[in-house]
Order: structure tokens, then sequence, then C-alpha cells
């Protein structure tokens, strides 16, 4: 019973800083790695045996993982006013994403040379793509063009890390066959999300019960499985079905597809889009806290990979500046949008759990997350003062 109402109570805090951040402008990430973090100490303190909750974290990362990218999908709008800033960001996310994983590698190699290059290149993804769970609760207060571009951007580099991951993960050698066979994947991918989009929509458009949402996110949840189990990148069917969710009304007028969609019914989709997002917090939350938790003071306590996860934070906002001047993308305060949360902590986890050996801890993870989130808050905040800065007379 304590057990549950330690559970009950860290999770209502979790809320009430997920409803005042953006007032305070911390991320609840934060304050959910530092409370499980802090209740170990205290267990500890106490002399109550520590339980290995490890083991949670690959599914309730899956899971998450599910539920961010479709509560970011189910936030885009398809418009052909949006059609640079959709090619801006990927390009953006997809750029980073390949540059930063290769020099972490070469990085890497410098002090782990009789490790293959492989191996190492999946070590560097770890730490190269931005955390959308992260960067869109923290974006609420941006302008509504930065919000839009955080939100296209961050769910790309969801989508783009982990295929890129799961391409090196399951090709041990890199070469045009492993191409090929990554583009019959994706035509296959593209096969199945339309057969499961029908499929899923025939079932919000016929299911009468009370039960209506919660069968079609448990479907959703056990067809992107499924297609993870058969090497598909299963993410591309999550984003697919928020977009069609999202942008049904528009679809809707093409020729033979007006048929297999839901009817016109706002409200349905707000209640679907709702309950997606609550159940996003809750699964978010656990994860978090159950890392903070994981991790001890001897992995975060280490000076050695305090100056790692310092380089590492550098060198990803130094890399993004780069970018954006040769992109030109004049939104400064996107700059700072660029934290480690979920994918991170998922990419590592499923590293120790396929028997990879690392050469860094949960700790230089930990810190890693921590540091690119209070970058982003000291960028946001500092931008924000530069904003309501009232322009002087002359300048």
């Amino acid at each position: 019973m304590m057990v549950i109402i330690a559970l009950c109570l860290l999770l209502l805090i979790a809320y009430l800083f997920e409803y005042y951040s953006e007032k305070i402008n911390v991320p609840t990430v934060m304050v959910l790695l530092l409370t499980g973090f802090i209740l170990r100490e205290v267990i500890t303190y106490l002399n109550i045996p520590l339980p290995d909750l490890f083991f949670l974290l690959p599914a309730l990362g899956n899971i998450g993982l599910v539920l961010i990218v479709l509560e970011a999908a189910l936030e885009i709008d398809l418009g052909r006013e949006h059609g640079k800033l959709i090619s801006q960001t990927l390009i953006l996310a997809f750029v980073s994403i390949i540059i930063l994983s290769f020099i972490l590698a070469l990085v890497f190699m410098l002090t782990n040379g009789e490790r293959s290059f492989n191996e190492l290149l999946l070590m560097g993804v770890v730490f190269a793509g931005t955390s959308s769970a992260v960067a869109i609760s923290s974006s609420k207060n941006l302008p509504q063009p930065s919000r839009l571009f955080i939100i296209y951007e961050s769910s790309f580099s969801d989508i783009l890390s982990i295929m890129f991951f799961n391409f090196l993960l399951w090709n041990s050698v890199v070469n045009w066959t492993s191409f090929y066979v990554t583009l019959g994947q994706l035509i296959l991918t593209i096969i199945f999300s339309a057969i499961s989009i029908y499929f899923l929509f025939f079932l919000l458009k016929r299911i009468e019960h009370h039960v209506k949402f919660i069968p079609i996110i448990l479907l959703v949840i056990l067809l992107y499985s499924l297609s993870e189990v058969f090497h598909l990148p299963g993410l591309i069917f999550i984003l697919f079905f928020g977009l069609f969710l999202n942008n049904y009304e528009k679809l809707r007028s093409v020729p033979y597809l007006e048929k297999i969609f839901i009817k016109e019914n706002p409200t349905e989709v707000k209640k679907f889009k709702d309950l997606v997002i609550e159940f996003t917090f809750l699964i978010k939350s656990i994860f978090f806290l159950v890392f903070g938790f994981a991790v001890s003071p001897n992995e975060v306590f280490n000076a050695k990979d305090f100056i790692r996860a310092l380089g590492i934070v550098a060198l990803i906002f130094g890399l993004r500046w780069l970018l954006m001047r040769l992109m030109r993308i004049n939104l400064d305060r996107v700059l700072y949008f660029a934290p480690r949360g979920l994918i991170t902590i998922l990419l590592f986890v499923t590293l120790a759990e396929q028997g990879k050996s690392l050469f860094f801890s949960r700790g230089m993870v930990f810190l890693v997350v921590l540091l690119s989130c209070l970058v982003m808050v000291v960028g946001n905040v500092v931008g924000k003062n530069k904003d309501l800065e009232p322009d002087l007379p002359g300048h």
C-alpha cells in the first residue's frame, strides 16, 4: 500500500510541475529525474532494500515513444502553407542526426579504438536525437512560428533517430544490400500503415460502445510492436495515423478516400486527442521517475562523466548553431530547444538490453539529459527577456 501512496504522490507532484511549467520555465523531465534520484537516496538512508526497476524501462520507453509521436502527429496540420517549414525541419533533423552521430563516433574512437565503427556509431546515435517529449511541452510560450518549428523538427528527429539506430542495429555490415533491404522495409511499412489506418478508422466509425478509445490506443501500440518484431520502422505508421486523424477533413475530399474516413465529428477527434495526452503524461512521468531512481550517486557525481557529458552538450548546441546559420533559420530561441530525453534514455537502455558493451554509464546519460534541458531553460528565459525589452529611441 505504501508503494501505491508514494507513486500517487510522486505523479501528483509531476502534474503540479507540468501545470506550472509554463510559468516557472522548468521542464517537468528535470523535476522527474531529480525526484527519482532523490527518492533513491531517501530509501537508501532509511535502509530499505532497493528494488531494481531498470527492467521496466524498455517497455515503458517504447509505449511512451508511441504515445509521444502520436501526440506530436496530432498537432501537425498538413497545409500548403507549411510546405517550406516541413522541408526545412526535416532537413535540419536529418542532417543533425547524421553529422552528430559520426562526430561522436569519431570522438569515441579516440578513446575506444578496439570497438568496431558500427558499435561506436550506435553509441553516437544515442545522443543525436532531440526529444519531442521535452521540446514540445516546453515550447508552449514560444511565438507560434517557433512552436510549429519545434513540433515538426523534434517529431522528425524522434522518428529519424530511431530509424537510423535500428538500421545500424539490424545491419552489422552497411552495404548496398542493407540499403535495398531498408528500402523494401519502408515500402512494406507504407503498405502496412495504409491497411492498419483503414482498419483503425473503420473501428472509430463503427464502435458505439462507451469504451471506445482505449481499444484504439491499445491496437496502435500492438501494431507498432508487431512492426518492430518484423524489423519494420513502426514509427512511420504512428506518424501517418496521427497525421490522417488530425487532417481527415482535408483528406476526405480526396476521391476514393471519403468512404473510409470517420464522419465529421470534431468532438470525437478531440476526445481521442485528450486521452492520448493524458496517457502520454502518465507513461512519460513514470518512465523518467524510474530512470532517475535507477541512477546511483556514484554514477552521477563522477568528474570524468561530467566532463564528457558537458562536451557532448556543447557539441550538440554548437552544431545546431552552425546548421541554423547555414540554413538561415532566424528563430533565435529555437536554437536552445534541442533537449535530450526519452529517446536518448530508450536507445541507451536498448543497447544495454542487446548486450552491447557500453563505455558510458547511466549517470552520463542522466547528466546529458539534465544539462541539455538546462541549456534550453536558460536560453528560453534569456530570449524571452530580450523579447520583452522595449525598443529604445533611435534603435
